[in-house]
């Protein structure tokens, strides 16, 4: 009982640690936004008006800069126009207002926190494993499951890819365009209400 509060005591302590050091080290954060993952940058009303060559309104460059605060300026852009996007790396301040971050930070740490702790359980029975004098067969079912599951790893990567094809490519395609049609369909009966 006292190894399972000890145990406790720990793992709360931790939890406390990496909750206080994940908005600032986070794998996922890392991940995002310096393995080049880049986003485009839309273009400004100015670069727009120059693309669809709309004139400047001269009108309202002589009215008083007070008057113009709190009203939108709204133009119309033709459709046909080729616009040049630029892009920029994604950076810290480009995903942290998103809600899904949280959930994405959290889904990799406890995914580091897990494996870690796995691979070390898996580790430490192992060597106890082939320490032990009177484990031979732990030892040489480990060696017999370990050897088997390479040798089906390295057949696996023979085989023709073809052959492990499963059809995912058409499924995908398929739901793209039963969905595409749908949203089409949803979208035309919105505006038409």
């Amino acid at each position: 009982m006292a190894l399972l509060g000890a145990q406790l005591v720990i793992t709360l302590l931790m939890i406390s640690v990496i909750q206080k050091l994940g908005p600032y080290f986070s794998f996922a954060k890392w991940i995002l936004c310096s393995q080049g993952l880049v986003r485009y940058l839309y273009p400004t009303d100015a670069e727009l008006k120059q693309i669809a060559n709309i004139p400047k309104d001269k009108q309202k460059a002589k009215r008083n800069k007070l008057q113009q605060n709190g009203k939108i300026e709204t133009f119309h852009v033709p459709r046909n126009i080729d616009i040049k996007l630029k892009f920029t790396k994604v950076s810290v301040l480009d995903v942290i207002h998103l809600r899904v971050i949280v959930i994405v930070l959290a889904i990799k740490l406890f995914d580091i926190s897990s494996l870690t702790k796995n691979s070390k359980t898996l580790f430490s029975l192992t060597v106890q494993y082939f320490k032990s004098d009177e484990s031979e067969g732990e030892r040489s079912t480990c060696l017999v499951m370990g050897l088997s599951y390479f040798l089906m790893a390295m057949m696996i990567l023979i085989v023709d890819e073809n052959t492990l094809e499963l059809g995912l490519e058409t499924a995908y395609n398929s739901f793209n365009t039963s969905a595409s049609t749908f949203n089409e369909t949803r979208i035309k009966h919105l505006v038409s209400t």
